[in-house]
């Protein structure tokens, strides 16, 4: 039987373009697919052991990844593979990936947060753009890459009836696609201005990912954000914020922030979920990590006393 083959997105691509020369680092000649063994990919993998804290969390694991699918890939076009019983099989099937590393993204603190929105209408080269973003992004669980991909038409700000929402169309997963994400009056207020103030005209173009609707959030030319092009931006407010004094900014903290602070708002985790487009109960509880001291010392206690008034 013939297997579907899922179109690959921009990032995929980049991802695995990259894969035949995992080796090459360190290596005097350019790696054949003959280096595409069992051994040096397990080998590789044993020495996930990230130093730096300042790199990229994952990009050694990732490498690891991108290889077993492009030997999956080989297998079933019957390039490169073994053979057991008849069957094609990828060289690294047995490969386990290395785990994940105790590097953490650990949520923001309410002092993070306050000082990188009080920062970002200094330091920001777009700050109208730049503010409205974080605020939703801090409000809610939602992840970066939706933010850049919400469209226009799913903006609906309140009225006398109901709260402001946005309509999250698409993502990663399953339990995140057409999912409503409730505006903070905060929130809902950045982007009126942004919209109102900043916003360039809308040129028509944006990446064929949008299926030729309106981004909410655009690039200095009026286009829709590419992935690559989101990124950038990223990096240049990290930039901006390091020299106005913020360090240690990095924007999918404030996912794991979101989750965390409307769990102390009260919010059932099954909200959480949803909202945060989350099918298990162990991820928003992964994202959220563990409480401080001071935070459990602000949580209410058990009130026994008016449990005994009542008797």
């Amino acid at each position: 039987m013939r297997r579907s083959v899922r179109v690959p997105s921009e990032r995929t691509r980049a991802s695995t373009a990259s894969s035949p020369s995992t080796f090459a680092r360190g290596a005097r000649r350019q790696p054949t697919l003959a280096h595409l063994t069992h051994e040096n990919a397990l080998a590789f993998s044993r020495n996930f052991r990230p130093a730096n804290k300042q790199a990229g969390r994952y990009r050694e694991r990732n490498a690891v990844i991108a290889l077993k699918a492009l030997a999956k890939w080989l297998a079933h076009k019957r390039l490169w593979y073994e053979t057991r019983g008849g069957d094609h099989l990828s060289v690294l099937r047995d490969v386990k990936l290395p785990p994940i590393p105790a590097l953490g993204r650990k949520p923001f603190t309410d002092r993070e947060v306050k000082g990188i929105l009080d920062a970002i209408p200094k330091a920001a080269r777009f700050p109208l753009r730049e503010r409205a973003i974080m605020t939703l992004e801090v409000s809610a669980p939602i992840r970066p890459d939706e933010v850049r991909r919400v469209l226009l038409r799913d903006l609906h700000e309140s009225d006398r009836h109901e709260r402001g929402h946005l309509v999250v169309r698409d993502s990663k997963t399953e339990a995140g696609t057409d999912r409503v994400i409730p505006l903070d009056p905060e929130v809902e207020t950045a982007i009126r201005a942004y919209l109102r103030f900043e916003r360039p005209r809308y040129r028509g173009e944006q990446p064929s990912e949008f299926a030729h609707h309106e981004p909410l959030f655009l690039t200095k030319d009026g286009t829709g954000f590419t992935y690559f092009g989101w990124t950038k931006r990223n990096q240049l407010l990290r930039r901006d914020l390091t020299q106005a004094g913020i360090h240690d900014f990095v924007q999918y903290r404030s996912r794991g922030y979101a989750a965390k602070r409307l769990q102390k708002r009260g919010v059932p985790l099954q909200v959480i979920m949803q909202v945060g487009g989350w099918k298990r109960e162990s991820m928003p509880t992964r994202y959220i990590g563990k409480y401080d001291e001071g935070e459990l010392k602000a949580f209410p206690t058990a009130d026994l006393r008016s449990l005994l008034r009542e008797a």
